[in-house]
């Protein structure tokens, strides 16, 4: 089974405690989510290694399972305005929970809340400012926002899902001479 295939089983196994799971217009959002993710994953790779693409597209699916369940509403933003109870109160935006100033680039909310390829290009580039010189778990306190000295529990729930969906792909993850490096462990 392809990298593809084990996400889109696991985002649509998500998604069918939803309401609207069977609607064909959700069931082609999520799969475009998905290969969103696998193609900025190949082009993007935060990771060194064989698998480097394959570990980066993990880790922009267990952000977006983490930040937003992939639900519709945050990832075109319609429920994420300042005073919200969703998105931080409206200072992140996307699937990807993506805070506001430098996190957005040159992009405008609007951009990136209409187009999930490029919001999955700014997560990418967001969790690569630290994946390179620390460890994953460090790499996701980084992006939750969390205190350099301690780490919280959304990176601890973060690395615990990137972990188990990395073993459900047959990667692994190793620190290795001041990278995190991607390996296969079966193919």
């Amino acid at each position: 089974m392809s990298l593809r295939d084990i996400l889109l089983s696991l985002v649509l196994a998500a998604h069918s405690t939803q309401p609207n799971a069977g609607d064909p217009t959700q069931l082609a959002r999520l799969r475009g989510v998905v290969d969103d993710m696998v193609a900025v994953g190949k082009t993007n790779a935060i990771f060194s290694g064989d698998a480097g693409p394959e570990a980066t597209t993990v880790a922009l699916y267990a952000v977006a399972r983490h930040e937003s369940g992939f639900w519709s509403k945050v990832q075109d933003c319609s429920v994420c305005f300042p005073g919200s109870a969703w998105c931080d109160h409206g200072r992140s935006i996307t699937l990807y929970q993506i805070m506001r100033g430098s996190g957005w680039g040159a992009y405008t909310r609007e951009e990136l809340c209409s187009d999930n390829r490029k919001a999955s290009e700014r997560a990418a580039i967001v969790l690569g400012r630290s994946s390179s010189r620390s460890t994953t778990v460090s790499m996701f306190n980084a992006y939750a926002g969390c205190s350099t000295f301690r780490t919280c529990r959304a990176a601890r729930e973060l690395e615990a899902g990137f972990r188990a969906t990395l073993a459900k792909a047959g990667v692994s993850v190793v620190w290795k001479g001041m990278q995190n490096e991607a390996v296969w462990v079966s193919r």
